[in-house]
């Protein structure tokens, strides 16, 4: 084989790998799966024994529910007052979008619900009789 036999071979082979190499990168891109939608939530809707209170907002609800509270932490008003800890979870819980409303389930118990498009999301309970 002559020597610009063995060169133009080489450069042909280079180009075949570097084309291989160009067409996959490329390809791979074009081929990476779109992630999936998260599966819908599962949805609750309110019972008609509920009474809902009007929406409120994360803030709102926590400056009409702030209770002054005593104990290992000394005197301090935090939303929800005992219930703070289970209000921290609810909260963390909640998404952009999400409304809080009051509510009341005959004379049983009472307290917050989030709602997500019309879905109990998450409840909060203040009181039981």
């Amino acid at each position: 084989m002559t020597r610009s036999k063995i060169i133009f071979a080489l450069a042909l082979a280079s180009a075949t790998v570097l084309g291989v190499f160009a067409f996959g990168a490329a390809e791979q891109k074009v081929a990476q799966p779109v992630p999936a939608s998260p599966a819908p939530f599962p949805c609750e809707r309110v019972g008609p024994d509920f009474t809902l209170g009007s929406g409120r907002t994360i803030e709102e609800a926590e400056e009409e529910e702030s209770v002054v509270i005593a104990d290992s932490g000394g005197i301090r008003s935090v939303p929800f007052g005992h219930a703070n800890e289970d209000w921290l979870k609810l909260r963390a819980s909640l998404h952009s979008g999400d409304v809080l409303h009051s509510f009341e389930r005959g004379s049983s118990y009472g307290g917050y619900l989030a709602l997500r498009s019309g879905c109990v999301v998450g409840q909060l309970t203040l009181w039981v009789s």
